[in-house]
């Protein structure tokens, strides 16, 4: 086990913190406000390739923030916070497989447009698991 002086400790404390304070934020901002400015700017079509593509790239770039804050979590011995920080990396890698360009067999609008909806609902859960993981951040859990 690695012992920290009690400063490098409470450092890297704010600094996971911080860390999923970034990838909640950058959930939010992916799953509701650019979809709403979105299909208020674009029409339907191209705000839905816009909002999937924002979606597919976000949730790698969040999935990147939370295992980092996720292996300082744990290197500070909170592994509770580090369980659920990696639960929701998984998550948002799992968005990134649901979007990915693969090709579909018959109707592609609706199963394109599913495929989004389903997306931003787990973004929205793992969401709520980023959430959970900075509680046991701040409870020393």
């Amino acid at each position: 086990m690695l012992r920290l002086p009690i400063e490098y400790h409470e450092l890297m404390r704010a600094v996971v913190i911080y860390m999923y304070g970034l990838g909640a934020g950058g959930a939010w901002i992916a799953a509701i406000a650019s979809p709403n400015t979105s299909y208020d700017k674009l029409d339907p079509a191209r705000a839905d390739t816009h909002i999937r593509a924002l979606l597919r790239t976000a949730s790698a770039q969040i999935a990147v923030v939370l295992l980092l804050a996720a292996a300082l979590a744990a290197l500070i011995t909170y592994y509770m916070s580090a369980l659920f920080a990696v639960i929701a990396a998984i998550g948002f890698i799992s968005n990134r497989l649901i979007l990915s360009r693969r090709s579909t067999e018959g109707r592609v609008r609706d199963r394109r447009q599913a495929r989004r909806v389903i997306a931003v609902g787990l973004t929205l859960v793992f969401m709520l698991a980023i959430l959970i993981a900075m509680i046991f951040a701040v409870q020393r859990l």
